[in-house]
């Protein structure tokens, strides 16, 4: 008797008097193990849900960044600019000029730059990533490697030529006049990535295209409007700038778009260093060292915002990667409502009535344009999807 309770007491699965029944004791093994492999089964059912819940999250955040990534890097890059652009115009009362501006727009871009690349190339894990100048470097003397080193420096041409407009038009021009005239780009980029990427360009960007010109010429206040006998000399030299930045800039959009392929890097680090290449010459001729130089802590901070210019180079590179050059084109004229937003808070700026007409114009227009390109990839995409399920019905 002891040793049953002894024995009932140490193993709680097998009652008292049955410790010797070698049938309790195999239904009781067989009932054990039914459990665990019941257990096993919820446990790979669970992790098998676990799995496909993770790939359809995977999916879905795929699928989103293919389809609103590029507008999404666009909208960040407009924020950035306008910022950086506030940052010029509010860095002349301490001096800064126009040269000088692009100077310091250029070394933001490339100073970030370098750190990065020596980051890729040499950092943790550095054998797991993309070379930034893979294709680039050495040099094998292909003529694919010319032609991508060619166009690498014709973006940073177009880009520089487009960073010294701009900030050689805020010296006549107001921050928001300056960013409605160049980020009226949206239609001339689309008239030209027709032309060299085959994207599409119908009939409702040519009537876009003069809906946005109307708005620019309002901009400019031709003397019929103002009543005056002539047009403001400081106002159409700006303008007349500013035209020279919007087609630069559709140009670099353009350029941009024929090598996405290439390292993010790779890109800024040339734009950065053909700007500087273009703006530095500039800057010795016409301007002063002092003029760059902070002096006071409000511009040693506002100086060193510039870095936010890398933020923006890099947000409309990864833009143009994903989404054609119209598109990100047009999400980027949000600059126009940035600029007003910070030139009113900031610098206490009111746009005038044919100003503040103009922009409604341009951006109603771009924003037509934006809705219309929407509609129609909608579209495209119901009739492909028709045409799959038309031609293998199995997948229906």
């Amino acid at each position: 008797m002891d040793t049953e309770k002894k024995s009932s007491t140490t193993d709680p699965l097998l009652p008292s008097g049955e410790l010797t029944n070698p049938v309790v004791i195999s239904t009781r093994i067989r009932r054990l193990s039914r459990q665990s492999d019941r257990t096993l089964t919820e446990v790979d059912e669970t992790k098998s849900v676990l799995r496909k819940a993770s790939i359809i999250i995977i999916e879905t955040g795929v699928g989103f960044w293919k389809s609103y990534g590029g507008m999404v890097m666009a909208l960040c890059a407009s924020v950035f600019f306008s910022i950086s652009i506030h940052l010029v115009k509010s860095m002349e009362r301490y001096g800064l000029k126009a040269f000088g501006g692009a100077l310091l727009f250029n070394t933001g871009i490339l100073i970030p730059s370098i750190f990065g690349i020596i980051f890729n190339e040499y950092g943790p894990g550095w054998k797991r990533r993309e070379r930034v100048f893979q294709g680039l470097w050495p040099i094998n003397n292909t003529s694919q490697q010319w032609t991508t080193i060619f166009v690498l420096g014709l973006q940073g041409i177009c880009q520089g030529v487009a960073v010294i407009c701009r900030t050689c038009a805020l010296q006549f021009l107001s921050m928001g006049d300056m960013t409605v005239i160049v980020f009226s780009s949206p239609v001339v980029t689309t008239v030209i990535a027709h032309f060299v990427l085959n994207e599409k360009c119908g009939l409702i960007f040519i009537l876009i295209a003069i809906f946005t010109l109307i708005g620019v010429v309002l901009i400019t206040k031709p003397p019929m409007l103002t009543g005056e006998e002539k047009f403001d000399a400081n106002t159409l030299t700006g303008s007349g700038i500013a035209a020279g930045a919007l087609l630069s800039l559709s140009l670099a959009f353009v350029v941009t778009r024929k090598i996405k392929e290439k390292h993010l890097l790779a890109m800024t680090f040339s734009l950065g260093l053909i700007g500087i290449l273009m703006s530095l010459p500039l800057f010795l001729l016409f301007e002063d060292w002092d003029s760059i130089i902070p002096n006071e802590f409000n511009s040693l901070m506002l100086t060193l915002g510039f870095l936010v210019c890398f933020c923006a180079m890099s947000s409309i590179m990864l833009a143009l990667k994903i989404e054609n050059a119209g598109l990100v084109a047009l999400v980027r004229s949000c600059d126009v409502i940035f600029a007003f937003l910070l030139q009113y808070i900031f610098l206490d700026v009111r746009p005038d009535l044919l100003s503040g007409i103009g922009a409604c114009i341009v951006w109603l227009g771009v924003l037509f344009a934006g809705f219309h390109k929407y509609w129609s990839d909608k579209q495209n995409q119901m009739i492909e999807a028709r045409k799959r399920r038309i031609n293998d019905p199995s997948d229906s």
